[in-house]
C-alpha cells in the first residue's frame, strides 16, 4: 500500500499530464489539511479559502515542475500555499486592532491565561510584558498570539530574519527571568 507522500507524488504526475480527475482526488486528499494553514497565517476564512484556490491553481499549471528528489510532496504544497497566504498578507494585512493597540486584558486573553491557576499569570504576564521593549513585545505577541513563525514575523515587521529571531529569544528569555523572578 502507498503511503500518503507516495499517492500524493502520483496524483501530481497526472496532474501535470492533464489529468483533472487526479487533480480532484488531490483536492480532496489535502484540501482539509492545506486550508488549515492558510487559516493559521490569515485568520479569516474567506481570505484562507482564496489563498488555498490560488495555491491550487498554481499547481493544476506547476505540478511538472515538482521533483521528488528536492522533497515531499505534501510538503511542496503546504510551501506553495503558505506562499500563496504570505502574498495575501502583504496585498492586505489582516482586519482588527494591531497589537499595539490591544489593552492588557485582551493580551492576556491572547494568551490564553487559565484564571483557575494558584497565582494570577494575567497580572504576571501584563507586568512582564509591559518591561519589554516596544520591539521585543510586538515581536514575543506576534510570535505566541497570533502563531507567526519567524519568516512570517521579518515580513510583517518589516526587518531582517535574524533581527526577528533575535527579538522572539529576547523576549523570551527576559520574560522568563520575569516570571521567574
Amino acid at each position: 500500500m502507498a503511503t500518503r507522500d507516495e499517492t500524493v507524488v502520483e496524483l501530481l504526475r497526472a496532474i501535470a499530464h492533464g489529468d483533472r480527475r487526479a487533480f480532484g482526488e488531490l483536492y480532496d486528499l489535502l484540501a482539509p489539511q492545506l486550508l488549515g494553514v492558510a487559516m493559521r497565517l490569515l485568520r479569516r476564512r474567506d481570505l484562507a479559502e482564496d489563498a488555498l484556490q490560488e495555491a491550487f491553481v498554481k499547481v493544476w499549471t506547476s505540478a511538472a515542475r515538482y521533483d521528488p528528489a528536492r522533497g515531499a510532496a505534501t510538503a511542496w504544497l503546504v510551501v506553495m500555499v503558505r506562499r500563496c497566504a504570505i502574498d495575501r498578507l502583504r496585498r492586505s494585512p489582516p482586519a482588527g486592532p494591531g497589537l499595539d493597540e490591544l489593552t492588557p486584558d485582551e493580551v492576556s486573553q491572547r494568551l490564553s491565561v487559565d484564571p483557575a491557576s494558584s497565582f494570577d499569570h494575567a497580572e504576571d504576564i501584563r507586568r512582564c510584558l509591559e518591561q519589554l521593549s516596544h520591539e521585543h513585545r510586538n515581536a514575543l505577541l506576534l510570535t505566541y498570539t497570533l502563531g507567526l513563525t519567524h519568516e512570517e514575523l521579518a515580513l510583517r515587521l518589516g526587518i531582517p530574519l535574524g533581527t526577528a529571531k533575535s527579538w522572539v529569544r529576547r523576549a523570551s528569555l527576559r520574560m522568563k527571568a520575569c516570571l521567574d523572578g
